[in-house]
């Protein structure tokens, strides 16, 4: 009697522990599917909203004077630099940024429970 009381107590908590397995495997499933969707639609806009930013900055004219006067760039390498880091739109950057991370850790957070097992077996 003590042994089968043991066992069913046993094999609830392994029970309790295996639905909670499954509810925190489909919560991240959810959420990874609902990050993908959300940084899936927002990178072109994220992207675009970059290229304007960067136009608007000016940052694509110095980054011409890499490839038109590679020999003056050399020479004032650190001048370039300097106008090509201050004239970089930072929110812009910043915004693009997180989305692409956004959809990084979407695709991996999805790959990573796709491959979790679904039945876990207890013995």
């Amino acid at each position: 009697m003590h042994k089968e009381l043991e066992q069913r107590l046993l094999r609830n908590i392994i029970t309790r522990i295996d639905m909670t397995q499954r509810r925190r495997t489909l919560l991240r499933s959810i959420l990874g599917i609902t990050l993908l969707a959300g940084s899936g639609a927002a990178i072109l806009p994220a992207f675009f909203l970059l290229v304007s930013g960067l136009r608007a900055s000016g940052f694509l004219d110095f980054a011409s004077l890499l490839f038109s006067n590679v020999s003056a760039a050399f020479t004032a390498w650190q001048s370039l630099g300097l106008a090509l880091l201050e004239s970089l739109p930072a929110l812009e950057t910043a915004i693009f940024l997180t989305v692409i991370i956004m959809l990084i850790y979407s695709i991996t957070t999805l790959a990573t429970h796709a491959r979790t097992p679904k039945n876990y077996a207890y013995h």
